[in-house]
């Protein structure tokens, strides 16, 4: 059992409909395995499918914190493989050991969840300005913490707009 409620077969497919959302921990699946499991610390395998190929992760699990050294020495040994520790949020983690940081929560779904903020207003925009992007910037870092600025295609680099014609339900590009 993983987390003390899940069995390893129903973590591959929990997993493998969170790779769904491509975060950086968790993306398309070729192949998931069990590498080893010991009393409270478990050794995952994944194999991604990224652009450019196959990348190859391992996922040390544990919710104890005395097994978190033993999990991160666990880690050293794969080399060029990409590491992740999953661990209790409250697991003190030295920061330097790591490059991005993610929270992921589990709940009884019969439990009582927290009643939503129903004073929030919703405005629905089709144009916007530099005001209203500073705000929305400000309220992302505020919500999540972090800010992923939108990339910027360098001047030019842009393809013109493309025209196409129908003829018999058929798009044909002149």
């Amino acid at each position: 059992m993983l987390f003390d409620f899940i069995s390893f077969e129903e973590f591959v497919k929990w997993y493998n409909e969170l790779s769904k959302l491509k975060i950086f921990w968790a993306k398309p699946i070729e192949n998931i395995n069990l590498l080893s499991k010991e009393d409270n610390l478990h050794l995952v395998g994944v194999k991604w499918i990224v652009k450019g190929g196959i990348r190859e992760a391992i996922l040390a699990i544990t919710e104890r914190v005395d097994e978190v050294p033993k999990a991160i020495d666990s880690l050293k040994s794969y080399g060029s493989s990409t590491k992740i520790l999953m661990v209790p949020e409250e697991t003190p983690i030295n920061l330097s050991l790591i490059n991005a940081k993610s929270v992921l929560y589990f709940w009884n779904i019969n439990a009582r969840t927290l009643e939503p903020n129903k004073d929030v207003r919703m405005k629905t925009l089709t144009e916007w300005g530099e005001n209203d992007v500073e705000t929305f910037r400000r309220i992302q870092k505020q919500s999540w913490g972090f800010i992923i600025p939108k990339k910027r295609r360098p001047l030019g680099s842009h393809s013109p707009p493309q025209r196409f014609t129908s003829r018999n339900g058929i798009l044909e590009h002149p």
